[in-house]
């Protein structure tokens, strides 16, 4: 997946923070369409905070995402017993085209992207990570750049504290 403008920036700036590994899905090696469960989990077993950051794309994260998350959350590790992830923190950063407005009961969406995130939040139940109130970057594409970059700052503030 090639990284919109917002998602560019987002990374760059998290990867300035003490203490934040940034890594890109889409550079991490794999065989044909699998991760490697056993590397990416060590990546997990050393965060206290694990931080999913995507463009929400038709009520989803990208497709990528899935198959990684398919790939790593292995019974014998994630859940049924092992719950080697138990007590971590669960974040999801995530951009949306569409206004805030938009994602609430009454707007053209219906749901709140809380609500659209449902299914992280299972996951982290399941595998009793601690789900953290979602960071959403709203109409990330219809801010003027002063605007975004001010959301950036507030954002990667959000994640600093995480690791302090």
């Amino acid at each position: 997946m090639q990284y919109s403008f917002t998602h560019q920036h987002l990374s760059a700036k998290l990867a300035e923070i003490p203490g934040v590994t940034v890594r890109h899905i889409d550079q991490i090696p794999h065989e044909g369409m699998h991760f490697d469960a056993k590397v990416e989990q060590a990546f997990w077993d050393q965060a206290d905070t694990i931080v999913l950051e995507f463009p929400l794309y038709w009520y989803h994260g990208p497709s990528s995402l899935k198959q990684y998350l398919d790939d790593i959350l292995t019974t014998d590790w994630a859940f049924e017993g092992a719950h080697k992830i138990a007590g971590k923190n669960l974040l999801i950063l995530t951009t949306t085209g569409g206004l805030e407005s938009e994602y609430q009961k009454d707007g053209d969406h219906g749901f709140t992207v809380s609500e659209v995130l449902t299914p992280f939040k299972a996951t982290a139940h399941i595998t009793k990570m601690n789900y953290l109130p979602e960071i959403v970057i709203y109409a990330a594409k219809l801010q003027d750049e002063t605007e975004l970059q001010n959301q950036l700052a507030k954002v990667c503030e959000q994640i600093a504290k995480l690791t302090n």
